[in-house]
């Protein structure tokens, strides 16, 4: 109930451009979950005729051909939000390192502290020995 709740607060607390998205993202499976139900119809209506989902010929095949067009239309979509989402991510994650190894400028040699750097590999039990260079 709990997560509910959180859900629903998120979705109150949207913006605009976070509604668009999220309904860029619904919509092919929402076409992917009607059209599976056209498709449902089309098997239903071959099996039991009486039930009569739909009668003509003709719009029976259309339709079951438009499903299959959407679902695979509908995957296709999904498949290129989501590798655009991670090429994304990836050229942040590049920019994020590039700004972290970005040169920082040198002080002036009088006001650099000395730099420590460690000794050799302690071993286990032994106290690890810092030395300073000057």
């Amino acid at each position: 109930m709990k997560i509910v709740k959180k859900t629903l607060d998120r979705i109150r607390r949207a913006r605009p451009a976070d509604w668009l998205r999220l309904v860029k993202k619904l919509l092919p499976h929402a076409a992917i979950l009607m059209a599976g139900m056209l498709i449902v119809f089309f098997a239903i209506d071959r099996v039991n005729k009486p039930m009569g989902f739909m009668t003509n010929e003709f719009h029976k095949r259309l339709t079951f051909a438009l499903s299959l067009l959407t679902i695979y239309f509908a995957v296709q979509l999904i498949a290129l939000q989501r590798r655009a989402e991670r090429a994304e991510y990836r050229r942040r994650l590049r920019e994020a390192q590039e700004k972290r190894r970005a040169p920082q400028p040198a002080a002036p040699a009088a006001a650099r502290p000395p730099q420590a750097r460690a000794a050799r590999p302690t071993r286990p039990g032994q106290k690890e020995t810092v030395r300073r260079s000057l």
